[in-house]
């Protein structure tokens, strides 16, 4: 049996995110046990004993595409198995957690009872990918468990999402894991090779100047778009999507900006979080965000913050994750009472750089945010050409590096 940890629901989680129906299908309980965590860490308020109507817990699960039928028939239970919460005869749920380690500690005892030897297995793989190269045949041998018109469209589902990122080094075949670049040796010696490379100005910049738009990294960097995709691929720069109406743009972050938080970020609420303040900073269409330190620093010391339009409109994300709640304080203005503390403290703290630039376009309100393994997995490989030789030699460097 396999030691189960935290990285093991990580992956669960990464895997879940994709919200593709194979996935449902062919995982099950991998899909239950994930989904579980991640309403967990949605519904979670900083203090304990807070509370909350079911119902509510239901539209919650509703926006995580987690059908009312397992949310009453399976998880509902486990929650209270497992004293996650209480709930009244008035369907009042009492939660008795506050962390993202509780949160996580269920996941372990959740694996441990949900899941079979078969997805045992290939999450073990996916987690050592995490950690350094993996063969190719040991994959082969685990899908082996797996009935045989499954086989090839895992390993597809895995490929083709940038969950697995297959290389050959000395005529043997492997996959790696763009979260290796979490780790924080394996993201050193990437700076290294890309500083050989004379490439490091790139990932310097994302470390220093974290959430900001792609388009404002190629501008101060003068780099084309086909790079940036190179680094965001192999995970050397963690690109979170933003889906606004008129214009979707991806805003990078260095991979071990949220290292010292339990779930090394695997939720992506604090990258979310600081993405879409800088929206606010940037593209907000009504009024935009000034001094975004300042203004998270006010909300942790006051608990509240705001008094602007756009605070109704483009933040909606925050809301679903529960983060932040929003109220409307007087005609046309609403403010930001703070949720997730933890959360807002943490995008406080990796923020650094502010570069004097803003947008002048009329992009529309902001929709949707996704995850960054759901981002990554939108990411083609391009076709290489000439002009992106030297950062693909660098990245097969890199990836030999890590053998």
């Amino acid at each position: 049996m396999i030691d189960i940890r935290t990285d093991h629901i990580s992956v669960v989680l990464d895997l879940v995110r994709l919200d593709q129906l194979i996935i449902q299908t062919v995982l099950p309980n991998v899909y239950l046990v994930g989904k579980e965590v991640d309403l967990l860490e949605h519904i979670r308020r900083t203090e304990k004993k807070d509370e909350m109507t079911f119902n509510l817990v239901g539209w919650h699960a509703i926006a995580l595409n987690i059908s009312s039928v397992v949310l009453n028939r399976i998880s509902k239970q486990a929650f209270i198995d497992y004293k996650m919460m209480e709930i009244n005869d008035d369907r009042k749920v009492v939660f008795l957690y506050s962390s993202t380690k509780e949160v996580y500690e269920y996941g372990i005892k959740r694996f441990k009872e949900c899941l079979d030897e078969k997805e045992c297995s290939l999450i073990e793989y996916l987690v050592k990918s995490t950690i350094r190269p993996v063969v190719e045949s040991e994959l082969k041998e685990i899908l082996d468990l797996f009935e045989k018109p499954l086989r090839e469209p895992i390993e597809t589902l895995l490929v083709e999402n940038n969950m697995l990122r297959p290389f050959e080094h000395k005529g043997e075949h492997y996959f790696v894991s763009p979260r290796i670049y979490k780790d924080e040796d394996k993201f050193r010696l990437a700076y290294e090779i890309l500083e050989d490379e004379g490439l490091s100005n790139i990932t310097t910049f994302i470390k220093d100047n974290p959430g900001n738009p792609q388009s404002v990294v190629q501008t101060f960097l003068d780099i084309n778009q086909e790079v940036i995709n190179l680094i965001n691929q192999s995970g050397i720069a963690d690109p979170l999507r933003l889906n606004v109406a008129g214009d979707t743009k991806s805003y990078l972050f260095s991979p071990d900006a949220s290292l010292n938080r339990e779930d090394k970020d695997h939720f992506d609420f604090v990258k979310t979080t600081l993405a879409n303040f800088r929206f606010g900073e940037y593209y907000s269409k009504k009024a935009q965000l000034n001094d975004l330190d300042a203004f998270l620093s006010s909300m942790i010391d006051r608990g509240f913050a705001g008094w602007a339009e756009p605070i109704g409109t483009d933040y909606k994300n925050l809301e679903r994750a529960g983060i932040v709640k929003v109220r409307r304080v007087a005609p046309n203005r609403y403010r930001f009472w703070m949720l997730k503390e933890d959360v807002i403290r943490d995008a406080r703290e990796i923020l650094r750089g502010y570069i004097p630039i803003q947008s002048n376009a009329s992009i529309g309100n902001l929709g949707d945010i996704d995850t960054i393994v759901k981002t990554r997995s939108l990411l083609r490989p391009p076709k290489v050409h000439f002009s992106l030789d030297k950062i693909t030699q660098a990245l097969r460097h890199i990836q030999e590096g890590i053998i």
